[in-house]
């Protein structure tokens, strides 16, 4: 979009960026923005699946914050749903005094993340047998640091018991922040 301004204050604090998965927030409001979407399209009496292919970020376009966004498809998943549904095309109700409708949407998880966030994990072999792994990724209770901790390929003939995780170190991280390997 070229018309977009955006102010934003960069902080530096110790800790990873983090939000919650499966939600938190982003359906709701993603729900409020397609129906003005919508909205728009019929008060300009533009086709709302239009309205998305011609909005919709595309491969190599620059993002509000200033990441080149990387191939999503999403002009082909968007015309691919509207033909799948028989978009623009009149349905019988399915009874008296009923109406049948359609609708199309999307939405992006995360918005404010780079569109190419990555992760990254290292394995370090001690001299005394033990292996630390170093996860570049965030554990919020997920389990991302047990399992890091379990990872032991029958190859390493390293029991559970010595092999150890670490929490996520800005400086140290694989895939730190920069989003390329720590040198």
């Amino acid at each position: 979009m070229p018309n977009v301004w955006a102010d934003s204050k960069c902080v530096y604090t110790n800790h990873p960026i983090g939000g919650a998965m499966r939600g938190f927030g982003m359906p709701e409001i993603h729900w409020a923005i397609e129906q003005h979407v919508d909205r728009a399209a019929r008060q300009l009496g533009l086709d709302p699946v239009q309205v998305r292919l011609l909005n919709c970020i595309k491969e190599g376009q620059e993002t509000v914050t200033g990441m080149i966004m990387h191939p999503t498809g999403l002009s082909q998943c968007i015309q691919k749903a509207a033909d799948a549904i028989g978009w623009g095309k009149p349905r019988p109700a399915s009874g008296p005094h009923k109406v049948r409708g359609m609708g199309i949407g999307c939405m992006w998880k995360a918005p404010a993340m780079p569109p190419n966030p990555g992760s990254a994990a290292t394995i370090r072999f001690n001299e005394d047998g033990t292996a630390l792994v170093n996860v570049g990724g965030v554990d919020m209770g997920q389990g991302t640091l047990t399992i890091a901790g379990s990872w032991r390929p029958r190859a390493w003939a390293c029991p559970s018991a010595t092999c150890a995780s670490t929490r996520w170190i800005p400086t140290t991280a694989p895939m730190n922040g920069r989003l390329s390997p720590v040198a």
